[in-house]
């Protein structure tokens, strides 16, 4: 990676022009998309060119964007993508992100689009959580995670994971898979 630009100012925005050099080398054909040309196996080098902005993190509302584009195994990628986040309180925060590609394939042109939130939240210095989800427009599919985080006393912990998988198909919300993880980590002391 070269970076001919970095910049962040006194107060915490930023800016970042940077050249990325990347290797890749499949060793078996493979589709990066349903009914897309298959790539072949080979070595690939690709370059590709990146331009980031963001403010300071730290205040209550702040946000990142970035432009890329370049060479992607035999065509091109571009993609844009913006994110903020607002410290509501100091019990909550809220994130969002959205990201557009396109990607260029021996004449296959792909758009992608992936959104993603994000609520954490914490009722004291003992239990606290989060909220996420993401979905994107290639495989009609929202991703959902809900943890929960419970320190009954210092060493000891309890988790509760619920995650969900839905397809989105036809504006239609048809749960697919429901996984629900808990681990308790019970200090002893002799």
């Amino acid at each position: 990676e070269l970076v001919p630009l970095s910049l962040t100012t006194r107060s915490g925005e930023s800016l970042e022009v940077a050249v990325m050099r990347n290797a890749d080398r499949p060793e078996e054909p493979f589709e990066l998309f349903e009914d897309s040309e298959e790539i072949p196996p080979g070595e690939y080098w690709t370059t590709r060119w990146l331009v980031e902005a963001g403010t300071f993190s730290g205040r209550r509302f702040s946000v990142d964007g970035a432009i890329t584009g370049g060479e992607f195994y035999t065509g091109t990628r571009g993609s844009v993508s913006v994110s903020g986040d607002w410290k509501v309180s100091k019990h909550l925060s809220l994130s969002a992100d959205y990201e557009h590609n396109r990607v260029a394939l021996a004449g296959d042109e792909f758009l992608i689009d992936e959104l993603g939130a994000r609520a954490d939240f914490a009722f004291s210095p003992t239990l606290f959580g989060a909220l996420a989800g993401q979905w994107n427009n290639e495989d009609e599919e929202v991703i959902l995670n809900f943890r929960l985080n419970w320190i009954p006393r210092p060493g000891s912990d309890l988790f509760i994971v619920v995650n969900q998988q839905a397809e989105t198909w036809e504006s239609r919300w048809n749960p697919t898979r429901t996984t629900l993880l808990t681990k308790v980590v019970w200090r002893v002391a002799f």
